[in-house]
């Protein structure tokens, strides 16, 4: 059996009502990082932290991933184009429920 054995550091924001998902966005280096949740101010948030291939994480610059918390994420290649797809539910700013 693996022994597990805790992660040193990340860069990932502590969220609370919070949904992760891992795949090799960049299609390089992976697997990189979707965390979703809320956070200390109570605002949803959205994140995806790339992987350099060392197990070392950094926020990617220009996601336009949709903020939300209390939901789940999901990456899948939907139309089957061989590219992967994200499905992000839970509830926005507004805390209207919303999948996109």
């Amino acid at each position: 059996m693996a022994s597990i054995v805790p992660f040193p550091s990340t860069p990932f924001d502590n969220l609370g009502n919070s949904a992760v998902a891992f795949a090799d966005v960049d299609a390089i280096n992976g697997p990189d990082v979707l965390i979703t949740g809320t956070n200390s101010t109570s605002k949803p948030v959205s994140k995806l932290y790339v992987n350099n291939g060392s197990g070392v994480f950094s926020e990617a610059s220009g996601s336009s991933i949709t903020n939300v918390s209390r939901g789940a994420v999901a990456f899948l290649d939907m139309d089957l184009d061989n590219n992967l797809d994200l499905v992000v539910s839970g509830r926005d700013v507004t805390n209207k429920p919303i999948t996109k």
